[in-house]
């Protein structure tokens, strides 16, 4: 069911579900043999391991890092029209 984003990943797979062993992106130009498929995937879930180097995922997971949230810090205009509860102006005081 992952099939087109794990080729997004460059990992070359022929079955579009289930299992399938393949050669790893990451390590598969510095190995000796370079016929050992050394990547196991399980297509159906999105999930990967190279049992060589370690490189280890799921496409839900790469997905997530992807897509990084950017943060502002408000303006002063906005912080000093804030409304603050009188706990909280005691608490920052007794911080200082």
């Amino acid at each position: 069911m992952y099939f087109d984003r794990l080729s997004d990943l460059d990992i070359k797979l022929t079955r579009h579900s289930g299992n399938e062993k393949c050669k790893c992106p990451k390590c598969h130009d510095g190995r000796k043999n370079k016929t050992d498929r050394s990547l196991s995937v399980n297509i159906t879930t999105g999930e990967f391991n190279c049992h060589n180097c370690g490189w280890k995922g799921n496409v839900r997971s790469v997905e997530r890092k992807r897509e990084s949230k950017a943060y502002q810090k408000p303006s002063e205009e906005i912080l000093k029209n804030a409304f603050l509860k009188e706990k909280a102006i005691k608490w920052r005081f007794t911080i200082l």
